[in-house]
């Protein structure tokens, strides 16, 4: 149910970064890694200049298992 208000609210104001923000960390928190990856490179693009955002991208990544190679 928690899900669905993020997604209500992502579709009501599409272009504010901080809903796509939480409800990216929100979809990590329940295993949902590619589509919480989604949301926060959504947030990151509408608002690149908060760090916030790009470092909780980065954490999402390493909680998925992602490696960077080489």
């Amino acid at each position: 149910r928690r899900l669905r208000l993020f997604d209500r609210a992502a579709a009501l104001a599409p272009a504010d970064a901080r809903t796509h923000h939480w409800r990216g960390n929100a979809l990590a928190a329940t295993g949902r890694f590619d589509e919480a990856l989604a949301a926060l490179a959504e947030a990151r693009r509408l608002r690149p200049e908060l760090s916030a955002i790009a470092a909780d991208e980065a954490w999402q990544y390493f909680l998925a298992g992602w490696r960077p190679q080489g």
